[in-house]
């Protein structure tokens, strides 16, 4: 069931999957098509930055370096909540340095939490958020450089329970979201969103993206 769910799956550790260094194309592995390609800047890979495992993954720099992951069409198979069953994101990531900056993004369609949208980021202090249609969650952990961390975040479209989790303090928040197209006509995007201060400095292993809510 899960993995019929699974839309989209990035992963490093499978070296043919990454086209290019810089990054042109990341396959994805769940056999939907939906693969990232480059958007502004340039990615790398592997990563001299390993993960706390020792894993390479694809290195986002220190600059404003993106990857789409879908574009306004394709996240409509997900995001568009008027009619859908949820959808569940995760996200692996190092972070190597703090930016000071307000925010740095990590994953989104924006970078404008109070207005339609959706992403997950860390403060430039390291306060982990998640928000959706311009409802926010702060997660339980900091981020500090040096760390790796798994971001999630599940929506039920059916409660509108929005759940926000990070591996580093192992703690869920939740929010309530109603129902809606969290749509927009700028693209998901991986390292940064769409203000083009606030990015992520660090490497990226693993994106898994369901078009359900999960257990």
């Amino acid at each position: 069931v899960v993995q019929a769910a699974m839309i989209q799956h990035l992963d490093a550790t499978i070296s043919g999957s990454v086209t290019g260094s810089p990054v042109t194309q990341w396959a994805d592995q769940s056999g939907s098509g939906n693969h990232a390609v480059n958007d502004i800047g340039n990615v790398y890979y592997s990563s001299s930055s390993l993960s706390a495992s020792g894993l390479a993954g694809l290195d986002f720099g220190t600059g404003r370096n993106t990857l789409q992951l879908f574009d306004a069409t394709g996240q409509d198979s997900w995001l568009n909540q008027s009619s859908g069953s949820g959808f569940c994101v995760l996200v692996a990531f190092k972070c190597d340095a703090l930016s000071g900056n307000e925010w740095d993004d990590v994953v989104g369609n924006t970078s404008a939490a109070a207005v339609n949208g959706w992403g997950m980021r860390y403060s430039g202090t390291g306060v982990m958020k998640a928000y959706l249609n311009g409802t926010s969650v702060t997660g339980g952990g900091m981020v500090a450089a040096g760390d790796t961390i798994v971001f999630g975040c599940n929506y039920d479209q059916a409660t509108g329970l929005y759940e926000f989790w990070d591996s580093k303090s192992n703690n869920t928040a939740s929010t309530t979201v109603t129902a809606a197209d969290f749509t927009l006509a700028t693209p998901v995007k991986l390292g940064r969103t769409t203000n083009a201060a606030r990015y992520m400095n660090g490497m990226v292993g693993e994106v898994r993206v369901f078009d359900t809510v999960l257990s």
